[in-house]
């Protein structure tokens, strides 16, 4: 992320740690969706902190990881999030609302991610960050930011468990700050602070098993 690739490394550990120990903590299928999160993060900052170390030393494998981590910004995590969310849920209403957010989600991510390979351009450092490009243009960017923001946020948001729902605000605030104060670099810093508040979602385990 902006900070250094040693930033992405620690993230990556932690986050790993974390991401173990719930895992362990998961005893149904569902649950597993969501107790992998972290760890999914921890794989996802390791990878960064690798690009951020042979940014100007390889461009074929900049390209590759590039290609890796936007998959996981652009498709994975909108139609994950809300998907996951449903499967969480028990009250019905709440779980209609979910499923149209994780098939709205997986469409959004397809177009994201699709736009992206087609118009590709490999991730660079501009302001000490690291910049992925977004070839659309503004309208219907911010249409589609919003979007995103709508189905994995709200879909946090709208769960009826507690700490999910703290995620969710989090991770919204955190959005909101990020767009605020690096919006040039607002992909790669968001990623970098949603996983490190993703490690609430242990919390929902040590509740539950209480």
């Amino acid at each position: 992320m902006c900070f250094s690739a040693s930033a992405s490394f620690a993230a990556s550990a932690m986050l790993g740690i974390v991401g173990i120990k719930t895992i362990k903590k998961a005893k149904k299928n569902h649950e597993l969706l969501l107790a992998s999160i972290p760890f999914i993060f921890a794989i996802q900052q390791f990878i960064e902190g690798v690009l951020w170390l042979i940014i100007g030393k390889s461009p074929a494998m900049v390209m590759t990881l590039t290609y890796v981590i936007l998959f996981f910004a652009l498709f994975w995590w909108p139609a994950y999030i809300p998907t996951v969310c449903y499967f969480l849920e028990k009250d019905k209403q709440r779980k209609n609302i979910l499923l149209v957010f994780s098939v709205v989600g997986t469409m959004l991510g397809l177009y994201l991610y699709g736009n992206f390979i087609w118009h590709f351009s490999p991730a660079i450092l501009i302001n000490r960050c690291i910049f992925y490009s977004n070839p659309l243009f503004w309208p219907l960017n911010a249409i589609l930011c919003s979007l995103y923001g709508i189905v994995t946020v709200g879909a946090l948001v709208l769960s009826s468990k507690k700490s999910v729902n703290l995620f969710g605000l989090l991770a919204g605030f955190l959005a909101a700050l990020c767009l605020w104060i690096y919006l040039k670099n607002f992909i790669s810093v968001w990623c970098f602070f949603a996983a490190l508040v993703s490690v609430v979602l242990y919390l929902h385990f040590v509740r539950k098993r209480k």
